[in-house]
């Protein structure tokens, strides 16, 4: 109970902590053991607490998922612990049991082997992740599988629907293929964010209808089918089949809405895999499939995306009005995106335009999305004349200001970094905006025009490069690319082990980053700042955040720096699809527990130079050190944040601070170190709370500010908001929620680096190292 408080204060000493099972994991290998137990699960006969290993690889839905194994023994389960937040809802556990049985029949996905009500439940742990660029045959073969998903009798959903028509009456009004449905599907996260009944209708009527036969149909739908909810399985008369996971939205709706979930998902990318999954399906379902059909069914999978998906454009619209707003006028960003959507089903060429690059890619699409979200690729950049009166209003703008990189790309001062966007030159000639690793639309600045501009944006590598080659068990192999990095917008390249000929030459910077050689714009990226137990190690764009970050450890293996009990390695030959002869080149890079690698084998050890990148010892040493928090109770910006801090005597906390607070609390978990006073998981638990900091990091606009993730529901705790660009709610109350603060009475660190105490006042430099100030900006007039 102790741990699940939200207030207090934490600081690193020698006594133990009392939690409830859902935060601590030997508590909950306690009950799991004890329901095995008692299920008679043959297989798992007299496991004990000490044989039992979890391994964490939840996603990001609020619930967790561990990899379940017995020493010496090679059969692994999947453990499912429903998350804190959905035990508000009373249908959450029991609908997912009845999909579990439904789909676990027609062979569709695992069978439940152990159930405990209402908390977790057990289940077969079965194939492998499919490839992040579905092949046109496994493409064909996902349609199929969707197919027969949607094959599903529905009467599994009946009792649910009719207890959800009990509890928002309002559901009355919707038909049975709606986008309603698949919000239901969570109470806590979705139908409490639009719980008015005026909003629930507008939902509910602003939906655009699909129009072909196969899309309209009412059927058993996943809700949130993805390449990280489908496993690869021996299929029988198949080469292999698929099998579905996490059926925490599985409902009854529109067949298309799966579809296009694979779509707005990033599951079905190109168009190939596109046409090979429809074809597929449409054959799979028993319906005509020549060209036409197709085109159909993707032309309604590709407009379905203004309504599928937890952030689509009309949950969004929905959430953005009035609580007691009742006219459909008022959803005005949506009804624009609708309008061309209509046209689509009556203009030839705009439909073939959004079936090949995708709706919200097709130009008419872009240029109404630029009004509300001008950061995005293939924005166009205007020029306009502004007033005198109106200078000072522009210097607020955002979006009047523009960032010089170190190599003479230009980005928009608020556009959010892991989109890498920079000025680029249209097919028209236009200037608009466009990806870093467009090469051959992007704008660079010549060497006399950079010596004379400010450096606000990314600085150049201080680093020597160094290729990333491997000693060891894998001498002569090194890291390399699976793909040219050149190629698509901003999608994710995954790592893999080739011959050393080969090697990724990077700089493994003292901060922690690694950034490619070649292209410094790209760099080792984890996943949302969460680095877990098999999850494929890549490429992304470089951002400067906690997402890429690492430590190069004593013994030459790499970690996180978040994660520092888990190293880069091999994936396991045996359930590798790329493996070659000599059974590791080619093999994906993953994340592993170092203590659970039972040979060197599997480890990756690098041949790097002595002093390269951030080591062990370059964390802040905070023995002693007693950070505060608590829940203000409304929302905070960041002046008032600092302001309290004072007032109650201290200040607020630096980002390293923080962040090494959260590292030694990690330790704890994994007992290494003991915890006196409250929260022992995360100081906000099951929350989503940014917290005011303070920081040296001076890039993109930020002065001495910094946001910190103290929560654990979307993030991970320690995250700073480096990534997401400047927090328009932590200068005012405008769409602000979070409302803690975290401080400390302790004085500045001797470690922070002076320039910090000057943070207010300090000047800009130029990529010759001479002082200048100011922001680059559109010329002329302007």
């Amino acid at each position: 109970k102790n741990a699940e408080r939200c207030e207090g204060s934490t600081r690193i000493m020698a006594t133990s902590d009392v939690q409830h099972w859902r935060k601590d994991a030997t508590k909950l290998k306690e009950v799991v053991v004890d329901d095995i137990s008692r299920s008679g699960c043959k297989d798992w006969e007299g496991v004990t607490v000490q044989e039992l290993m979890l391994s964490d690889c939840s996603g990001m839905g609020g619930s967790k998922t561990f990899k379940m194994s017995r020493n010496g023994s090679a059969r692994c389960m999947a453990l499912h612990v429903i998350g804190d937040k959905h035990q508000a809802d009373p249908q959450f556990f029991a609908r997912i049991q009845a999909a579990a049985a439904a789909f676990s029949e027609a062979k569709l996905s695992p069978k439940h082997v152990v159930v405990h009500s209402g908390d977790f439940w057990i289940e077969e742990w079965s194939g492998e992740t499919p490839k992040s660029k579905l092949e046109s045959d496994a493409a064909g073969e996902l349609g199929r599988f969707i197919a027969r998903i949607h094959n599903v009798p529905t009467d599994w959903f009946d009792a649910h629907r009719a207890f959800l028509l009990q509890q928002y009456p309002v559901l009355q009004e919707a038909p049975l293929g709606n986008p309603i449905w698949y919000f239901a599907t969570r109470k806590t996260d979705w139908m409490d964010t639009i719980k008015e009944e005026s909003r629930m209708r507008l939902l509910i009527n602003a939906q655009l209808e699909p129009r072909s036969a196969a899309a309209t149909r009412v059927v058993t739908c996943h809700g949130d089918i993805h390449r990280g909810n489908l496993v690869l399985c021996p299929g029988g008369d198949e080469a292999y089949t698929f099998m579905a996971l996490d059926l925490e939205q599985a409902h009854v709706n529109h067949a298309i809405m799966d579809i296009t979930y694979l779509i707005w998902a990033g599951t079905l990318k190109d168009k190939d895999s596109k046409f090979a999954f429809a074809r597929a399906y449409l054959c799979e379902s028993g319906f005509p499939f020549d060209d036409d059909d197709v085109f159909a069914l993707l032309l309604d999978a590709e407009i379905n995306l203004l309504s599928t998906g937890f952030r689509c454009d009309l949950f969004v619209a929905i959430t953005e009005t009035h609580p007691l707003a009742t006219q459909e006028s008022e959803l005005i960003s949506y009804l624009r995106l609708r309008a061309i959507a209509e046209q689509a089903y009556q203009d030839t060429r705009l439909a073939r335009e959004i079936v090949e690059k995708g709706f919200h890619k097709c130009q008419a699409v872009v240029m109404a999305n630029s009004f509300e979200h001008p950061y995005q690729n293939g924005v166009p950049v205007s020029l306009h004349p502004i007033h005198p009166a109106q200078v000072e209003s522009v210097d607020k703008d955002g979006r009047c200001k523009l960032l010089m990189n170190w190599d003479g790309t230009i980005s928009p001062r608020l556009g959010e970094l892991h989109h890498a966007l920079v000025l680029g030159v249209g097919e028209h000639g236009e200037i608009k905006l466009t990806t870093q690793r467009d090469l051959e639309n992007r704008i660079v600045l010549s060497t006399e025009a950079r010596a004379a501009l400010p450096l606000h944006g990314h600085r150049a590598p201080k680093t020597t490069a160094v290729p990333l080659l491997l000693k060891g068990q894998h001498a002569g192999k090194a890291l390399v690319l699976s793909e040219d990095p050149t190629q698509g917008d901003y999608g994710c390249i995954p790592l893999r082990v080739g011959d050393a000929s080969s090697a990724l030459t990077v700089h493994f910077e003292a901060c922690g980053a690694v950034r490619l050689a070649r292209f410094p714009y790209l760099a080792f990226d984890c996943n949302c700042g969460r680095a877990r137990d098999g999850e494929t190690m890549k490429i992304y764009q470089y951002q400067d955040c906690d997402c890429h970050h690492f430590i190069c450890n004593n013994d030459g293996t790499i970690s996180s720096r978040f994660a520092p009990q888990l190293v880069l390695a091999l994936k396991d030959s045996a359930s590798s699809e790329e493996g070659t002869s000599d059974g590791e080149e080619g093999l994906e890079v993953v994340w592993a527990p170092r203590d659970s690698l039972e040979s060197s084998a599997s480890q990756l050890v690098f041949d790097l130079p002595v002093g390269t990148g951030r080591h062990p010892q370059h964390e802040l040493n905070i023995s002693g050190l007693t950070v505060h928090h608590e829940d203000i109770g409304r929302p905070v910006t960041w002046e008032e944040s600092k302001r309290m801090a004072e007032e109650r005597g201290g200040r607020l906390c630096t980002l390293e601070e923080v962040q090494s607070h959260v590292l030694a609390l990690r330790q704890v978990e994994r007992g290494l170190g003991e915890l006196q006073g409250e929260g022992a998981r995360a100081l906000f638990p099951t929350q989503d709370q940014w917290a005011a900091v303070v920081t040296d990091w001076r890039c993109y606009g930020y002065v001495g500010r910094e946001w910190v993730q103290v929560g654990d529901l979307y993030h991970p705790q320690g995250m700073s908001h480096r990534a997401y660009g400047i927090p328009g709610w932590g200068e005012t109350h405008d769409g602000a929620w979070h409302s803690v603060l975290v401080w400390t009475e302790a004085p500045l660190p001797s470690c922070t680096p002076s320039s910090f105490h000057q943070m207010e006042g300090c000047q800009s430099h130029r990529s010759d190292g001479k002082q200048c100030g100011g922001e680059l900006r559109l010329g002329g007039g302007s």
